[in-house]
Protein backbone atom coordinates (compact mmCIF):
# COMPACT_ATOMS: atom_id res chain seq x y z
CA UNK A 1 0.00 0.00 0.00
CA UNK A 2 3.14 2.32 1.24
CA UNK A 3 4.53 1.58 -2.39
CA UNK A 4 1.21 2.08 -4.41
CA UNK A 5 0.94 5.33 -2.47
CA UNK A 6 5.01 6.72 -3.43
CA UNK A 7 3.82 5.75 -6.88
CA UNK A 8 0.54 8.23 -7.03
CA UNK A 9 2.79 10.58 -5.58
CA UNK A 10 5.90 10.52 -7.46
CA UNK A 11 3.30 11.21 -10.62
CA UNK A 12 1.60 13.92 -9.35
CA UNK A 13 4.89 15.67 -8.40
CA UNK A 14 5.90 16.74 -12.15
CA UNK A 15 2.31 17.22 -12.60
CA UNK A 16 1.74 19.61 -9.64
CA UNK A 17 5.01 21.12 -10.20
CA UNK A 18 3.71 21.99 -13.93
CA UNK A 19 0.80 23.60 -12.77
CA UNK A 20 2.80 25.88 -10.22
CA UNK A 21 4.85 26.53 -12.90
CA UNK A 22 2.27 27.82 -15.13
CA UNK A 23 0.24 29.86 -12.67
CA UNK A 24 3.21 31.75 -11.09
CA UNK A 25 4.62 32.42 -14.91
CA UNK A 26 1.17 33.53 -15.94
CA UNK A 27 1.08 36.27 -12.86
CA UNK A 28 4.45 37.54 -13.40
CA UNK A 29 3.56 37.80 -17.07
CA UNK A 30 3.45 41.30 -18.10
CA UNK A 31 -0.02 42.46 -19.31
CA UNK A 32 -2.25 45.46 -18.65
CA UNK A 33 -3.88 45.04 -15.65
CA UNK A 34 -0.84 44.17 -14.23
CA UNK A 35 0.51 47.35 -14.95
CA UNK A 36 -2.24 49.90 -13.87
CA UNK A 37 -2.07 47.85 -10.72
CA UNK A 38 1.65 48.54 -10.05
CA UNK A 39 0.85 52.18 -11.57
CA UNK A 40 -1.94 52.75 -9.10
CA UNK A 41 0.04 51.46 -6.00
CA UNK A 42 2.93 53.63 -6.93
CA UNK A 43 0.96 56.83 -7.91
CA UNK A 44 -2.93 57.18 -7.05
CA UNK A 45 -2.32 59.20 -4.10
CA UNK A 46 -1.01 62.00 -7.17
CA UNK A 47 -3.75 61.56 -9.35
CA UNK A 48 -6.10 64.34 -10.29
CA UNK A 49 -8.68 62.86 -12.92
CA UNK A 50 -8.94 59.01 -13.40
CA UNK A 51 -11.28 56.87 -16.28
CA UNK A 52 -13.40 53.77 -15.65
CA UNK A 53 -15.22 52.23 -18.27
CA UNK A 54 -15.10 49.56 -21.02
CA UNK A 55 -13.63 49.53 -24.35
CA UNK A 56 -15.32 52.65 -25.29
CA UNK A 57 -12.76 55.56 -23.02
CA UNK A 58 -9.98 52.73 -23.36
CA UNK A 59 -8.32 54.78 -26.22
CA UNK A 60 -8.74 58.20 -24.38
CA UNK A 61 -5.14 59.95 -25.07
CA UNK A 62 -4.77 61.16 -21.75
CA UNK A 63 -1.67 63.37 -22.39
CA UNK A 64 -4.08 66.18 -23.76
CA UNK A 65 -6.72 65.96 -20.87
CA UNK A 66 -4.44 68.77 -19.01
CA UNK A 67 -4.02 67.36 -15.45
CA UNK A 68 -3.00 64.16 -13.99
CA UNK A 69 -4.96 61.32 -15.38
CA UNK A 70 -4.64 57.42 -15.20
CA UNK A 71 -6.96 55.44 -17.50
CA UNK A 72 -8.69 52.43 -15.32
CA UNK A 73 -11.00 51.15 -18.33
CA UNK A 74 -10.47 48.19 -19.77
CA UNK A 75 -12.06 45.77 -22.35
CA UNK A 76 -15.68 44.91 -21.73
CA UNK A 77 -15.01 46.10 -17.79
CA UNK A 78 -19.24 46.23 -16.82
CA UNK A 79 -20.34 48.51 -13.94
CA UNK A 80 -19.78 46.56 -10.86
CA UNK A 81 -15.98 46.34 -11.96
CA UNK A 82 -15.67 50.01 -12.45
CA UNK A 83 -17.51 50.09 -8.74
CA UNK A 84 -14.79 48.13 -7.82
CA UNK A 85 -11.77 49.68 -8.83
CA UNK A 86 -13.64 52.83 -7.78
CA UNK A 87 -13.94 51.54 -4.00
CA UNK A 88 -10.74 49.57 -3.80
CA UNK A 89 -8.86 53.34 -4.34
CA UNK A 90 -11.17 55.42 -2.97
CA UNK A 91 -9.05 56.15 0.12
CA UNK A 92 -5.52 56.12 -2.10
CA UNK A 93 -7.03 59.42 -4.29
CA UNK A 94 -6.60 62.54 -1.72
CA UNK A 95 -5.75 64.67 -4.51
CA UNK A 96 -8.93 63.27 -6.90
CA UNK A 97 -10.92 66.03 -8.70
CA UNK A 98 -12.40 64.27 -11.75
CA UNK A 99 -14.13 61.25 -12.73
CA UNK A 100 -14.77 60.36 -16.38
CA UNK A 101 -16.98 57.45 -16.26
CA UNK A 102 -18.04 55.84 -19.88
CA UNK A 103 -22.47 55.58 -20.41
CA UNK A 104 -21.89 53.64 -23.93
CA UNK A 105 -25.22 52.14 -25.09
CA UNK A 106 -23.86 48.79 -23.87
CA UNK A 107 -24.15 50.35 -20.37
CA UNK A 108 -27.43 48.38 -19.57
CA UNK A 109 -26.07 44.92 -20.60
CA UNK A 110 -22.46 44.29 -19.79
CA UNK A 111 -21.99 42.19 -16.97
CA UNK A 112 -19.48 40.67 -14.59
CA UNK A 113 -20.38 37.38 -15.87
CA UNK A 114 -20.92 38.45 -19.40
CA UNK A 115 -18.32 38.14 -22.14
CA UNK A 116 -14.93 38.68 -20.54
CA UNK A 117 -15.91 36.52 -17.18
CA UNK A 118 -12.63 34.36 -18.12
CA UNK A 119 -10.38 37.70 -17.02
CA UNK A 120 -11.93 37.35 -13.19
CA UNK A 121 -9.00 35.69 -11.85
CA UNK A 122 -6.48 38.46 -13.46
CA UNK A 123 -8.62 41.25 -11.46
CA UNK A 124 -8.31 39.38 -8.11
CA UNK A 125 -4.53 38.25 -8.47
CA UNK A 126 -3.84 41.87 -9.60
CA UNK A 127 -6.20 44.56 -7.88
CA UNK A 128 -7.14 42.39 -5.16
CA UNK A 129 -10.89 42.97 -5.93
CA UNK A 130 -13.36 40.81 -4.47
CA UNK A 131 -14.42 37.08 -5.90
CA UNK A 132 -18.02 35.73 -4.94
CA UNK A 133 -18.56 31.95 -4.10
CA UNK A 134 -15.63 29.47 -3.47
CA UNK A 135 -14.64 29.03 -7.20
CA UNK A 136 -11.11 28.15 -7.87
CA UNK A 137 -11.94 29.41 -11.73
CA UNK A 138 -11.86 33.12 -10.52
CA UNK A 139 -8.96 32.65 -8.53
CA UNK A 140 -6.03 30.64 -10.01
CA UNK A 141 -5.57 31.58 -13.99
CA UNK A 142 -4.71 27.46 -14.30
CA UNK A 143 -8.09 25.99 -12.77
CA UNK A 144 -10.28 29.00 -15.31
CA UNK A 145 -10.01 26.54 -19.07
CA UNK A 146 -11.08 29.79 -20.76
CA UNK A 147 -7.74 31.36 -20.51
CA UNK A 148 -6.51 28.18 -21.41
CA UNK A 149 -7.67 28.50 -24.94
CA UNK A 150 -6.38 32.04 -25.26
CA UNK A 151 -3.13 31.57 -23.48
CA UNK A 152 0.41 31.99 -25.53
CA UNK A 153 1.81 28.70 -24.05
CA UNK A 154 5.42 29.59 -26.34
CA UNK A 155 5.14 32.58 -24.13
CA UNK A 156 5.91 30.56 -21.17
CA UNK A 157 9.74 30.20 -21.94
CA UNK A 158 10.54 32.92 -22.95
CA UNK A 159 12.13 36.40 -21.14
CA UNK A 160 9.44 39.26 -21.01
CA UNK A 161 12.31 41.38 -19.03
CA UNK A 162 12.15 44.66 -21.38
CA UNK A 163 8.16 44.01 -22.84
CA UNK A 164 5.99 46.34 -22.28
CA UNK A 165 2.15 46.25 -21.99
CA UNK A 166 -0.46 46.61 -24.45
CA UNK A 167 -1.36 50.08 -22.72
CA UNK A 168 0.41 53.43 -22.99
CA UNK A 169 2.49 55.09 -19.80
CA UNK A 170 -1.06 56.47 -18.95
CA UNK A 171 -3.15 53.18 -19.18
CA UNK A 172 -4.90 53.92 -22.44
CA UNK A 173 -4.31 51.97 -25.64
CA UNK A 174 -2.59 53.50 -28.39
CA UNK A 175 -4.49 51.37 -31.06
CA UNK A 176 -5.34 53.08 -34.56
CA UNK A 177 -5.18 50.21 -37.15
CA UNK A 178 -8.47 49.79 -39.16
CA UNK A 179 -9.63 47.49 -41.58
CA UNK A 180 -10.86 48.61 -45.30
CA UNK A 181 -14.34 48.03 -44.20
CA UNK A 182 -14.56 49.33 -40.40
CA UNK A 183 -17.62 51.29 -40.84
CA UNK A 184 -19.19 48.23 -41.79
CA UNK A 185 -17.62 44.93 -40.39
CA UNK A 186 -19.30 44.73 -36.80
CA UNK A 187 -21.85 47.20 -37.04
CA UNK A 188 -25.16 45.26 -37.24
CA UNK A 189 -23.72 42.85 -34.95
CA UNK A 190 -22.83 45.18 -32.33
CA UNK A 191 -26.09 46.50 -32.77
CA UNK A 192 -28.04 43.99 -32.39
CA UNK A 193 -25.88 42.13 -29.19
CA UNK A 194 -26.49 45.57 -27.40
CA UNK A 195 -29.94 46.09 -28.13
CA UNK A 196 -30.33 42.96 -26.33
CA UNK A 197 -31.38 44.39 -22.84
CA UNK A 198 -31.44 42.54 -19.71
CA UNK A 199 -33.82 44.85 -16.90
CA UNK A 200 -32.22 43.08 -13.87
CA UNK A 201 -28.66 43.66 -15.27
CA UNK A 202 -29.73 47.19 -16.20
CA UNK A 203 -31.22 47.66 -12.83
CA UNK A 204 -27.70 46.53 -11.13
CA UNK A 205 -25.32 48.21 -13.21
CA UNK A 206 -27.45 51.32 -12.51
CA UNK A 207 -27.02 51.08 -8.84
CA UNK A 208 -23.34 50.36 -9.39
CA UNK A 209 -23.59 53.79 -11.20
CA UNK A 210 -25.47 55.27 -8.64
CA UNK A 211 -22.69 53.93 -5.52
CA UNK A 212 -19.73 55.50 -7.78
CA UNK A 213 -21.76 58.61 -7.89
CA UNK A 214 -22.97 59.05 -4.31
CA UNK A 215 -19.32 58.48 -3.14
CA UNK A 216 -17.51 60.84 -5.35
CA UNK A 217 -20.46 63.43 -4.26
CA UNK A 218 -18.82 62.76 -0.77
CA UNK A 219 -15.18 63.25 -1.54
CA UNK A 220 -16.24 66.65 -3.51
CA UNK A 221 -15.32 64.73 -6.65
CA UNK A 222 -16.90 65.74 -10.12
CA UNK A 223 -17.78 63.06 -12.54
CA UNK A 224 -18.18 63.48 -16.18
CA UNK A 225 -20.26 60.82 -17.08
CA UNK A 226 -19.82 60.22 -21.02
CA UNK A 227 -21.66 58.73 -23.81
CA UNK A 228 -18.60 58.34 -26.18
CA UNK A 229 -18.87 59.09 -30.00
CA UNK A 230 -19.48 56.10 -32.41
CA UNK A 231 -19.94 56.15 -36.19
CA UNK A 232 -23.49 56.33 -37.35
CA UNK A 233 -23.53 52.77 -39.49
CA UNK A 234 -23.90 51.25 -35.41
CA UNK A 235 -26.24 53.85 -33.33
CA UNK A 236 -28.35 54.18 -36.95
CA UNK A 237 -29.32 50.16 -36.38
CA UNK A 238 -29.58 50.50 -32.57
CA UNK A 239 -33.26 50.36 -31.17
CA UNK A 240 -34.36 54.14 -30.34
CA UNK A 241 -35.20 52.33 -26.70
CA UNK A 242 -31.94 51.95 -26.37
CA UNK A 243 -30.79 55.15 -27.01
CA UNK A 244 -33.63 57.15 -25.40
CA UNK A 245 -32.76 54.92 -21.98
CA UNK A 246 -29.03 55.29 -21.98
CA UNK A 247 -29.20 59.40 -22.68
CA UNK A 248 -32.23 59.28 -19.71
CA UNK A 249 -30.02 58.00 -17.58
CA UNK A 250 -27.11 60.63 -17.95
CA UNK A 251 -29.39 63.55 -18.00
CA UNK A 252 -31.14 62.22 -14.91
CA UNK A 253 -28.05 61.67 -13.02
CA UNK A 254 -27.00 65.09 -13.91
CA UNK A 255 -30.13 66.56 -12.77
CA UNK A 256 -29.78 64.90 -9.17
CA UNK A 257 -26.26 64.84 -8.30
CA UNK A 258 -24.60 68.54 -8.83
CA UNK A 259 -21.21 66.73 -9.49
CA UNK A 260 -22.17 65.20 -12.30
CA UNK A 261 -22.09 66.41 -15.52
CA UNK A 262 -23.37 64.66 -18.73
CA UNK A 263 -21.56 64.83 -21.93
CA UNK A 264 -23.26 63.42 -24.83
CA UNK A 265 -20.83 62.72 -27.75
CA UNK A 266 -23.31 60.45 -30.50
CA UNK A 267 -23.13 62.19 -33.92
CA UNK A 268 -21.11 64.61 -32.72
CA UNK A 269 -19.74 66.52 -35.87
CA UNK A 270 -16.39 67.65 -34.49
CA UNK A 271 -15.51 63.23 -34.54
CA UNK A 272 -14.87 62.38 -38.45
CA UNK A 273 -13.80 59.21 -40.04
CA UNK A 274 -10.54 59.61 -39.43
CA UNK A 275 -11.30 59.50 -35.78
CA UNK A 276 -11.87 55.78 -36.17
CA UNK A 277 -10.94 52.15 -35.79
CA UNK A 278 -14.27 50.71 -36.13
CA UNK A 279 -17.83 51.69 -36.03
CA UNK A 280 -17.89 51.42 -32.12
CA UNK A 281 -14.15 52.86 -31.16
CA UNK A 282 -12.40 55.93 -31.82
CA UNK A 283 -8.63 55.61 -32.45
CA UNK A 284 -5.72 56.77 -30.12
CA UNK A 285 -4.10 59.34 -31.80
CA UNK A 286 -7.26 61.55 -33.98
CA UNK A 287 -10.36 60.46 -31.38
CA UNK A 288 -9.16 59.63 -28.65
CA UNK A 289 -6.79 63.06 -28.52
CA UNK A 290 -9.62 64.34 -29.43
CA UNK A 291 -11.85 63.55 -26.52
CA UNK A 292 -9.45 64.33 -24.07
CA UNK A 293 -9.65 67.75 -25.24
CA UNK A 294 -13.17 68.30 -25.26
CA UNK A 295 -13.11 66.67 -21.80
CA UNK A 296 -10.13 69.42 -20.90
CA UNK A 297 -12.20 72.29 -22.36
CA UNK A 298 -15.46 71.15 -19.87
CA UNK A 299 -12.70 70.65 -17.01
CA UNK A 300 -11.29 73.74 -17.82
CA UNK A 301 -14.85 75.89 -17.83
CA UNK A 302 -15.04 74.24 -14.30
CA UNK A 303 -12.20 76.13 -12.79
CA UNK A 304 -9.88 79.13 -12.45
CA UNK A 305 -7.74 80.28 -15.23
CA UNK A 306 -4.31 78.89 -15.12
CA UNK A 307 -5.60 75.62 -12.90
CA UNK A 308 -5.51 73.14 -15.38
CA UNK A 309 -2.43 73.08 -16.93
CA UNK A 310 -0.35 69.93 -18.65
CA UNK A 311 0.44 68.42 -15.84
CA UNK A 312 0.43 64.91 -16.86
CA UNK A 313 4.03 63.58 -16.46
CA UNK A 314 4.17 61.09 -13.55
CA UNK A 315 7.44 60.61 -12.42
Amino acid sequence: MKRFIVKILLFLLPVVALILFVEYSQRNMPNELRYKAEFMKKHASELELIVLGPSYTHRLNLNHIGCKAFNLSYMNQPAERNYQLWKHYRERLPRLKYVVYSLSYWFHQNTIDGLEAWREPFYNIHYSLPVSGLSLEKRFIVANPKIATKMDWGALFTSHDNERPSCDSLGSTPANHRDADWATKSAEFMARRHADIDPENALHNRKMLEKVIAQCEEDSVKVLLVTPPTWHTYYDLLPEKVISMTEELGREMAASHPNVTYINLKGDPRFTEEDFTDCTHLNYDHGGRKMATILRDYITAQNPAGENEARNAIK
